[in-house]
């Protein structure tokens, strides 16, 4: 499979390579690895994403993302498909390319990308996460799920500096009947229950509760959650900020994070109870979550010293630490604002959690300037 993902597999296709000069490989996930192209008929053009869809990915999945991307259109901050063809059952999908700077081609310190998560200033981080909440105001006001959010999923132009939302495995909130597209009939024109199975998705530490827990309601709630992991890292300086690679650990060190309490009430509207052993000790008597929340996130920050993965986007406003004598700023201190939206992005309960239209107009992302209405889409 690792063959299938190199540059000279991409240029083994004709129909590529008479069109495009594949430069170079920008990275991959699950699914997809993505080159940068440029047009051969064009001298000097401009940089492409070229997306190639790995080929035992399940075809519905694949019509699915197809789908979405035509849908949204490139709009609010959703990256633009230009076009997409299928090569001997390889997909290709030709996008914008996003001109950020990640880490990975940096020749920097483990120190110094933590002190860079950690001197990340005030004004960029609001103005990151406006994009990111535009975005997916934007996605869901289509009823549009995009389950993967994450850092690496959603890059900061460094010219324009703004934002593009990109990957995921999107799903509907409604699903529809296709009996009239196919030769087998749906589970509910069959009479059996409707519930389609329950998706997970996403990247281990990002995942809301009712994802891990299995709902069968999983509903555009889970994206704002992973927003909410997204300002953890920002606020703590930790990158990533829960790095294990099992969800019940990630669900035991929430517990720690945001209150026993909390989590059982999460746990218990999807019909789930927590047992964690030992116990987190209780709030205190008149501490709310979000004080509650706070104690931990600045004592993370205070103590943290250790970098286990590179951030994934860097931009010129928030630009990199210098190479040498760096003043670790780990004191920062936040407005009461930054914690009370992550509270609220954070809770467990899916529908007391804020909304992405609701977020964007928190008082810690109003201080930044939002230039263009979001107009509810027509279908």
């Amino acid at each position: 499979m690792s063959k299938l993902r190199t540059l000279e597999h991409v240029r083994s296709f004709e129909e590529i390579h008479s069109l495009f000069d594949v430069i170079d490989k920008k990275g991959q996930g699950t699914f997809a690895t993505v080159f940068t192209v440029r047009e051969k008929s064009v001298p000097n053009s401009e940089l492409y994403a070229l997306k190639m869809i790995i080929p035992t990915t399940d075809l519905k999945r694949i019509e699915n993302e197809l789908r979405i991307l035509r849908q949204l259109n490139g709009k609010h901050g959703v990256i633009k498909m230009l076009s997409a063809m299928r090569i001997r059952d390889h997909t290709f999908i030709l996008m914008p390319y996003i001109d950020h700077m990640s880490f990975s081609v940096l020749n920097i310190s483990s120190f110094e990308i933590q002190s860079y998560y950690l001197t990340f200033k005030e004004k960029d981080i609001r103005r990151y996460l406006l994009h990111l909440l535009r975005a997916l105001e934007y996605v869901h006001r289509y009823g549009i799920i995009h389950r993967d959010v994450k850092p690496s999923n959603f890059l900061l132009d460094r010219r324009t500096q703004n934002g593009s939302a990109s990957g995921g495995g999107g799903s509907s909130t409604e699903e529809q009947c296709v009996c009239g597209n196919r030769l087998t009939l749906c589970r509910g024109c069959r009479g059996y229950s409707k519930h389609p199975p329950v998706r997970r998705g996403g990247t281990v530490g990002y995942r809301a509760p009712e994802v891990v827990l299995r709902s069968f309601r999983q509903t555009t709630a889970i994206d704002l959650w992973a927003v909410g992991v997204v300002l953890l890292t920002f606020l703590s300086g930790r990158y990533p900020f829960i790095k294990v690679d099992d969800d019940l650990e990630v669900l035991h060190a929430f517990t720690h994070l945001l209150g026993y309490e909390r989590m059982q009430q999460g746990a218990h509207v999807v019909g789930k109870r927590l047992l964690v052993d030992p116990k987190p000790p209780p709030l205190q008597e008149g501490e709310t979550p979000t004080v509650f929340l706070k104690k931990r996130l600045v004592t993370i920050r205070k103590n943290e010293r250790k970098l286990i993965a590179p951030p994934p986007v860097m931009n010129e406003v928030a630009s990199p630490p210098e190479s040498h004598g760096v003043a670790l700023s780990n004191t920062h201190k936040f407005p009461a604002s930054a914690y009370d939206l992550c509270t609220r992005l954070l809770d467990p309960v899916p529908s007391r959690r804020i909304t992405a239209e609701l977020a964007v107009k928190h008082p810690f992302i109003r201080g930044t300037e939002v230039r263009t209405h979001i107009s509810a889409p027509t279908k």
